[in-house]
Order: structure tokens, then C-alpha cells, then sequence
């Protein structure tokens, strides 16, 4: 197995692998560059999971900003995966919404929704849904003043007509069937949440530590500004000295620390 590079790197930082995970991926892609080129056809990536090849498929790679005009590389393909197969649903749903929002301005007009759903189900593009779907489908009603459609919008459409968006599901679903298994894939989350939580609880802590401090050096300016005596006899003029000492304030804090 070669030294990682980049994109290995990055899959091995998102997922929290270790170079046991990778070489089991590198065992699955040395299968598939049968030719030992150090690449693998775009369409053999596809034929692994079953999967037919479509610009929602390809989606990923141009979300990865990876060059997919024929061929991947391993780290090409190990970042792929890790990516699509660490999407939570509701990440499943806006990576729809990315790949089928051609300009990129925050809504899908409705001609892209149709394509969307044409291309879940591989349906050409002047062919029409069959069965459930296509019922499915006509229950949507997307009036002609339904020009631009934001994220909720499919969000909530979706939610109401899972048939209809459950091949958005399926290609996620054959890749952790075919890398790893989706036990794996599910410790994996988990463990991937627990930690995001426990950065989380450490950055507020930190936060509250942080006022606490803010506060006692405040407090300490105030009562050499009133005296000893005055500050712990008449407490309740303190407010008086909150615009010569303005208290911290949090949401500029916390704006500022979202920012970065």
C-alpha cells in the first residue's frame, strides 16, 4: 500500500481511520484496478455497488472538487466513500439539493426537481415515473408558481413521499453494504457524534469559564472604583458602574467564536 496522501489523509481525519481501515479499503480498490495502474475506471466505482452511474453518483466527486472525467485514485476513492457514507439523512437530503441546484443559489426550480426524481428512479428525460411513483409524483403538486423551491420545501416533500426519495438513499446504502458493512459504518457515527458532543461540552465549559473570569476582574475594577466598604454594604448600587464597566457580552462572544 502507498504512503497516504492527501485525500487519503483527509478521508482518515473526517472518518477517524486508522491504517487498518485503510488497508481494508485499499484491499477492496486493488481488486478493482485489476491492471495495477494506481487508478480505477469511474464506471468500475459504480458496477462495485450495484449502482447505475448518474450525475447525483457523481455528485460527490464534484462536491470533493476531484477531477472524474474517466478515472479515480485511491484516495479519490476512499475520500468518496467516507464522505457519502457518513451523511446523516437529513445530509443525504442537502446533498440532493446541492447536486441538482445547478447554480448553486439556494433553491430548485422545478424543471431540476423532476430531473432530480427522473434521475433517482433512471428515468430518461422525456419518459414518465410508473406505478407508486408516478402517483406519488402527481400528489406533490408543484404548481407553475412553484418557480423556486428552497431546502425545506424538498426537505418536506421527501419526508412526505419517502418512495419517491428513497434511490437518494440507495446508493449510501450499497456503499457501507460493500465497504466495511453498515454495522461499521454505524459505530462509526456514533463514535463521531460522542466525540462532536464532547467538543461541544468542553468549548461551553470553557465559555462559562471564560465569563466567570471576565466577571471577577469586572467586579474587582468596580469595587476599587467604589471603595470596599460602599461595594459590600450598598450592593445594589453596583448596576451604577455597569457602563463605566460593561458586563461581557455573550453573543458577540459566541458570534465571534462561530465566525472563526
Amino acid at each position: 500500500m502507498p504512503a497516504p496522501d492527501l485525500r487519503v489523509r483527509r478521508a482518515m481525519a473526517i472518518g477517524k481511520l486508522d491504517m487498518k481501515d485503510v488497508a481494508v479499503f485499499w484491499k477492496k480498490f486493488r481488486k478493482l484496478d485489476k491492471e495495477m495502474r494506481g487508478n480505477i475506471e469511474v464506471e468500475s466505482f459504480y458496477d462495485a455497488m450495484e449502482e447505475k452511474r448518474s450525475i447525483y453518483g457523481d455528485g460527490v466527486f464534484e462536491l470533493l472538487d476531484i477531477n472524474h472525467v474517466g478515472t479515480i485514485n485511491f484516495g479519490e476513492f476512499i475520500q468518496s466513500i467516507v464522505v457519502m457514507c457518513l451523511f446523516e439523512r437529513e445530509e443525504v437530503m442537502k446533498y440532493c439539493f446541492y447536486v441538482f441546484d445547478k447554480d448553486k443559489n439556494g433553491y430548485v426550480e422545478k424543471d431540476e426537481l423532476h430531473t432530480m426524481l427522473n434521475v433517482f428512479h433512471h428515468v430518461g428525460p422525456n419518459e414518465e415515473l410508473k406505478g407508486n411513483q408516478k402517483i406519488a409524483k402527481k400528489k406533490m403538486n408543484i404548481t407553475a408558481e412553484d418557480v423556486k423551491i428552497e431546502f425545506d420545501e424538498v426537505k418536506k416533500i421527501a419526508l412526505t413521499y419517502p418512495s419517491l426519495w428513497y434511490p437518494a438513499f440507495r446508493i449510501q446504502n450499497n456503499l457501507m453494504t460493500e465497504y466495511m458493512g453498515h454495522n461499521w459504518w454505524s459505530k462509526k457515527k456514533r463514535y463521531l457524534q460522542d466525540m462532536k458532543e464532547l467538543k461541544a461540552r468542553k468549548k461551553k465549559e470553557k465559555e462559562l469559564e471564560a465569563d466567570a473570569k471576565f466577571e471577577r476582574l469586572r467586579q474587582r475594577k468596580i469595587r476599587k472604583k467604589m471603595g470596599i466598604l460602599k461595594y459590600y454594604c450598598t450592593p445594589w448600587t453596583r448596576k451604577n458602574y455597569d457602563k463605566m464597566f460593561p458586563p461581557r457580552n455573550k453573543d458577540e462572544v459566541h458570534k465571534m467564536s462561530a465566525e472563526e
